[in-house]
């Protein structure tokens, strides 16, 4: 959990910075062509989102006790990974890729009627659920827009 939040924290960095450099370059053609320097402050609401379902992630994996209604706070992060595959400019075989581990994410979490045919005990459950949280953080920090 710790080298996630390590990685978590340098993805955050690294995106900061080249965001600020963005900024600035953006600031200046503005600022000639506008006679008006942006501020470069602004934050799109897929980010506010991404970084709303990645502590919706933290909070599911560093919880004491999590019950099972909880993990609703999973879709979050499906629904900004699902846009990051319909609104991406990648290859198909990626957003197809992507896709498919997203619905491998939600098997995983127990959706109703599949989990009635797994039947599984709640231990198998608990890992199930460690495991789909843990993959989705990892698609949240490393997948960008």
């Amino acid at each position: 959990m710790v080298v996630l939040a390590c990685g978590i924290r340098r993805k955050a960095i690294w995106r900061k910075r080249s965001d600020e450099n963005a900024n600035q370059h953006l600031a200046a053609v503005l600022s000639t062509a506008a006679g008006d320097a942006g501020t470069g402050w602004e934050t799109h609401p897929t980010e506010i989102a991404r970084w709303l379902a990645m502590g919706c992630q933290i909070h599911l994996l560093t919880s004491h006790l999590v019950w099972y209604h909880y993990f609703v706070l999973s879709l979050p992060a499906i629904l900004v990974l699902l846009k990051s595959v319909v609104s991406s400019t990648s290859a198909i075989r990626h957003r197809v890729i992507l896709s498919l581990v997203l619905l491998w994410c939600l098997v995983l979490l127990g959706i109703e009627p599949l989990d009635g045919l797994l039947s599984s005990p709640p231990e198998e459950h608990f890992l199930r659920c460690l495991f789909a949280n843990t993959f989705l953080l990892a698609l949240l920090v490393w997948i960008e827009d």
